[in-house]
């Protein structure tokens, strides 16, 4: 039973996570002074760490897409959940970079657009890893999860609601199920 709620908050997580996203994180953005071509090659092939997503998501390398530069978010199966752009305009010599999180078009879609929904802060905390990813990329730092904590503790937060909730209805079914079973096990399944 633990074991089943521990994936089902992953899962809730992931899908939180995928709706927020759609809620496009930003439309406006930090303007580096390099040029598009430059930053697409150093955003390529990046991953937000680990620690920053926690337990049972990743992210896929980063990928270029066009002008733009995009990442999956996946569980620990392999699932895609969402999509995470960096979009990238030139400013001149300079990138205008901008964050989108959708949820991926995979079937989870609709589920983790609807929980998006409910859960903002998921698809903010999102957005929050991949402008630190960006920004830590084409600055030459170090991924910095103390920049997006704040981002990670509100989703995180709010998450945890849901997962209570669950594990009170999963406890109030095994509750339900016992007293099914004791009273046929009395009554010899025949009502009597």
């Amino acid at each position: 039973m633990v074991e089943l709620m521990r994936r089902q908050f992953t899962m809730i997580v992931a899908e939180l996570a995928c709706l927020l996203a759609v809620t496009a994180c930003g439309r406006s953005g930090p303007v580096y002074q390099i040029p598009v071509e430059q930053a697409r090659t150093m955003l390529e092939q990046t991953t937000i760490p680990e620690e920053a997503l926690g337990a049972g998501v990743h992210t896929t390398p980063g990928r270029i897409v066009g002008n733009d530069v995009l990442w999956y978010a996946e569980t620990n199966d392999g699932t895609r959940v969402l999509q995470l752009w960096a979009r990238l305009r030139p400013q001149g010599k300079a990138t205008f970079v901008s964050v989108e999180v959708q949820p991926d078009g995979g079937r989870l879609r609709g589920g983790i657009a609807a929980n998006l929904a409910k859960q903002p802060a998921i698809g903010q905390m999102f957005g929050a890893l991949v402008r630190e990813q960006v920004d830590s990329a084409l600055t030459g730092r170090a991924f910095a999860v103390a920049n997006v904590r704040e981002e990670i503790t509100a989703a995180l937060s709010g998450a945890q609601g849901q997962f209570d909730a669950g594990m009170r209805a999963g406890e109030e079914q095994d509750r339900r199920e016992r007293a099914v079973t004791i009273d046929r096990a009395y009554n010899n399944g025949d009502g009597h």
